[in-house]
This record gives structure tokens, sequence and C-alpha cells, in this order.
């Protein structure tokens, strides 16, 4: 072939490789023709711009030839070193980790070589290591660039120094604490009733927070305000009933009578009892609910004439559906004051609805309520919850605070986390990963149990990205709390563990939360991946315990790591455990 040929067919195959369309086979047979032609050091130097792109954009197969080129060009002094730092820049943030492997070792020469580069390439890794995922990958940029530090410049010196410390023993950094709950807030005036009756009364609105509003604005300002309560809703109610003036005829009545017999129990039917619209139960069909059973339970003594009680127990405090325990016992002691007792569903609402606690003096002051519902706020408040008599509750309270049967694993709570939250409960009812509801219940005060863990170990093996994500968010969420318990996490991971996704999730946990509280999630998790069979993500997950071990000073045994020392191969998983054995051993 002639001098002018090959030149040609050089360049075309170049530009073929260059080609982000063309088939792994196609690549295949060009890159095995440009072998063939054993380019010579100045036929590729002309070339260095095509290899470059090659290397940062081509293929990854493509990118391996154009490496070896380019490093022989170097070697060959054809290459600047100045440029070799500058493709670092992009090789070291492709996916192929043998790619990037070779690269820091290319890097790392040329530096050795030339000291004078130091300086760029220490900055190089710099800006990489940040967005780097892989643990091993991220120990070997923070060896070199602690190394090169010595010899690069003053001013790169002084700016980097703070944070080679930081990649090479991670500082103890404290979580932000977490945000105070916000909030429930109430109608303050009659007029924001009015307001507050339209929007529950469209047709369409998953507010529960207005629901919740509403009836604790009618219970309460039909205590102490009930004619300027007629007076507002009256308008909009004299259009929905029928004779809602205040002294119907006999026939009106009558017909009252038949549309009360249809009509279930409503915000509707609420409000016209509490102006004195309605003077009849509404007997229609109703879906027992927490809600529809305090409506009726607060209507039928208005319609009964009865003594009436200044405010709704159940009221939430704050706006996850929670109350504080302390505004309970409030609530409770001002009930005792008037001679009243609660409402069975009310009381029950409200009970579910409040935290256990260990302030002294909260179960001081409902000890001393003189109520009967007072003794058992005092030992609901004492329990976590886990064994609550269930009997005492409503039959639907009841069969939500004891979870799904066995056989119906598949159903979704019958109750909201607002009506029920008590994150134990709430977490029993999850049998898929469900991203919303999880952020809910681990925010929610209470016991975090072996439920909870669980469903946050089921988002971290999760298929998707997304609940993996979410998986993170909520161990995050729990650490902040000091509510996280490793031993429980590693109960909870699946007999045959997705491991590489496991190792992905831990990656995304060691970036939130540090090395030194990642280190005892690693280590409670990791005899239970020993005692199975090897998966492809256990190497990963081993080395990065190794760093977290060597950067939080953890000592000590791991259960199943000599068995992993002993089988004596050169796998990467021996490589890892033998890093981890010795920075156990080391600290």
């Amino acid at each position: 072939m002639a001098d002018t040929e090959r030149a040609v067919r050089h360049g075309q195959l170049l530009s073929s490789l260059l080609h982000a369309d063309a088939r792994p086979s196609e690549i295949r047979w060009q890159l095995v023709e440009l072998t063939r032609m054993r380019a010579s050091v100045a036929e590729c130097a002309g070339r260095v711009e095509f290899y470059s792109r090659m290397l940062t954009e081509g293929r990854s197969t493509a990118a391996a030839h154009a490496q070896n080129v380019l490093a022989e060009l170097h070697n060959e002094g054809a290459l600047a070193s100045a440029d070799v730092v500058s493709l670092s820049r992009a090789v070291l943030t492709r996916p192929e980790k043998k790619l990037v492997r070779a690269q820091l070792s290319w890097l790392d020469r040329t530096v050795r070589g030339e000291p004078e580069c130091a300086s760029a390439a220490v900055r190089v890794l710099a800006e990489v290591i940040e967005t780097t995922a892989d643990i091993g990958l991220r120990e070997r940029m923070a060896r070199i660039i602690t190394r090169q530090l010595r010899v690069a410049d003053e001013r790169t010196r002084e700016e980097l120094a703070d944070a080679a410390r930081a990649w090479e023993i991670e500082e103890r950094c404290t979580l932000p604490p977490r945000a105070p709950l916000a909030r429930f807030t109430v109608a303050s005036t009659v007029v924001e009733t009015v307001e507050l009756y339209r929007r529950v009364t469209a047709r369409q609105h998953d507010d529960w927070s207005l629901d919740e509003r509403f009836l604790d604005t009618v219970i309460r300002f039909t205590y102490r305000d009930r004619n300027g309560l007629s007076t507002a809703l009256g308008r909009l109610i004299d259009h929905e009933v029928p004779a809602a003036q205040q002294d119907p005829s006999w026939w009106q009545r009558q017909q009252q009578r038949r549309w009360c017999d249809k009509q279930p129990w409503s915000m509707r039917t609420l409000a016209a009892i509490s102006t004195g619209a309605l003077r009849y139960p509404p007997r229609g069909p109703t879906r027992s609910t927490p809600l529809t059973d305090r409506m009726a339970e607060w209507g039928t003594l208005v319609l009964e004439g009865a003594v009436l009680p200044p405010f709704a127990l159940a009221t939430p405090t704050f706006d996850n559906g929670g109350i504080d325990a302390a505004e309970l016992v409030e609530r409770l002691r001002e009930y005792a004051e008037l001679g009243l007792r609660p409402g069975p569903v009310d009381f029950a609402q409200a009970l579910v609805r409040v935290a256990p606690t260990a302030r002294p003096e909260v179960l001081v002051m409902a000890d001393a309520l003189r109520l009967p519902e007072g003794a058992r706020l005092a030992a609901w408040l004492r329990s976590d919850h886990s064994d609550a008599e269930t009997d005492a509750f409503p039959k639907y309270l009841s069969a939500a605070l004891r979870g799904p049967p066995p056989n119906e694993r598949g159903r979704s709570s019958p109750l909201s986390e607002y009506q029920l939250p008590i994150p134990e409960v709430q977490a029993a009812w999850m049998s898929w990963v469900d991203r919303d509801r999880l952020s809910r219940i681990v925010n929610l005060p209470g016991t975090k149990g072996p439920r909870v863990h669980r469903a946050v170990m089921a988002a971290l093996v999760s298929e998707d990205a997304r609940d993996r994500t979410a998986g993170v968010d909520a161990l995050a969420a729990l650490a902040t709390a000091d509510e996280l318990r490793p031993d429980l996490l590693a109960r909870a991971l699946p007999v045959r563990a997705q491991t590489g996704r496991l190792a992905s999730s831990l990656r995304d946990t060691r970036r939130a939360l540090g090395a030194h509280r990642t280190w005892p999630l690693l280590a409670a998790i990791l005899p239970v991946l020993f005692a199975s069979n090897p998966t492809p993500g256990l190497p990963d997950v081993v080395a990065m315990a190794a760093d977290c071990a060597r950067k939080s000073g953890a000592r000590g045994d791991l259960p199943g790591l000599d068995a992993v020392l002993r089988r004596g191969d050169a796998s990467r998983l021996a490589a890892a455990a033998r890093a981890l054995s010795v920075a156990l051993s080391s600290n």
C-alpha cells in the first residue's frame, strides 16, 4: 500500500471509529484493521487530535486502543505531558473503571517524570474526585493527590491541603437537626368557616386537613357562638337542606325525614346539624372512618340536646396528623374540669395520634387526670404501641392497628398516616415500596422498629433507582433523629439480596452520612452478606467498608471476614477483604 493510500485509509478508520452510531461488530473489525496497519509514531503523531477524541468520546474498545497509542506517543516524546493532564479531565469521568484506572496510572507516571505538571494534575483530580462514585477509585485519587501535593506549587498546596485531609481522613461533621414540625392551623373566625365549607363540599378535594379543620371549627363555634355560626352558614344551608327554616310545617318535617333517610354523614349534613337546619340524623349509607364516626358521635349529641364539648380532642397539633402529648393531657384536663367525658370515637382517634413520650412532667400530669381516660392515656404514653389493646378501639381502627392478615399482604393500609400516625403500624401495611409514604413514615414521631427498617431496606435494594434514592433519604432522616438501628436494617436484608443495588445505595448513604456513620451500617450488614453466596456487588461493599473503617478509626473483628481471607485467591473480593482487615487491625 502506497504511503498516500495508507494515510487516507488511516484517516478513514479513525473517522469511522468516532461515529457514535457504529455497531460493535464494525468497531471490532475496524480496530483489527487499524492494529494490522502498525502505524508508526510519526503517522500517529499527525493524528493526535483524532486519537484524543477517540479516547474521550469513543466507544470503550476504541477508547482503550487510543489510550495505548497516546501513551506510546507520550513515551516517545511526541505528546506533551500538559496534554496528558488535559486529556485526563475528560477520561476520568468516563464510566469504564478499567479505562479510568489506566488513565490514573498514566497520569501518576507523568507527574512523577515531570513534577512541574503536579499542580495542574492535582487540580484535575480534585475536580473529578467529588463526582466519582466508586470508593476504590476515590481512594486511589486521594492517594495521588496527597502524594503529588508535596511537589505542587504553594498556591495549589494552600487551596487543596484542607480538602486532601478531608478525603484522606474524613472529619466527624454533625448532621443538621431535624426541622421542627409545622403546626396544624385551625380557623379563628366564623367567616373563615364559610370558606372552609365551600372547599370541603366541593366535588373534588383530596386535602385531609380541610375536613379536620372544618370539623374542629364547627365543634368549637357551635359551643362558643352558635348564633354567629348559623348566620354565617345559614344562606348556604337554606339552598341545600329541605325545610331549613326555624318553624317548618308537619309536611316539611316529613320531607326532611325522607331526605335524611338517603343522606350519609358528611360535612354538608354536619354543617346543617350545627346550625339547627337539620333536626334528624342522616341514615344513608356511610363508610365508617375515624372522621365520619366522629361527625356522627358529635352530631348525635347536638340532635339529642346533650351537653356539648368545647372542642374536639382529636384535632391534630401538627400537620403530619400527630398530637402533642402535653396538649392532649391539657385538653383532657379541661374536660375533667367541665365534668365531661370524651366521646369514645373522638378519644380513640386522639389516642392513636399521640406518640409515646419519656417526658416525666407529661406522664405525671396524665396520671393526675380525674378521668378513666387519663389512666388509659398514661399507659399509652408509656408504651411503644407494639402490644396495644386493640379491643378498646372501634372495629376498623383495631383492624388497622393489628396490621394486614398473613394471607392479605397485598392490601394497603385502610387508614392514612394522618389518621393513624404510628410508624410501625403504617410500615406493616407497606407490601411494596411507596416512596412518598416511606418519606412520611420515617418523619412521624414514635418508635421506628423492625417494620420501618424493613421498609427502608426494601427501598435500598429496589430495582428502581428512584426507590433507592428514597431509601437513602429515609436512612438520613432516621440518622438525623438518632433513630437508625443498623442491627434491624441488617435483619431486614433479603435472603437473596441484590448486592449491586445495595452497594449503589450504600455509596449514596456514605456521601450523605459520612464514613463514621456509615461504618456501623456496613459492620452490621457485611456478616449477613458473608454468610450468603458471594455476589457481584460484594467486593464494592467490602471496599467501601475498608475505606469507612479506616477513616472512622474502627477496630475489632468482623464475623465472616476471616473465612473470606482464608480463600487466599487474587479476586477483587479477596483484595478488598485484605484492605478491610488491615484497616481494622491498624487503627
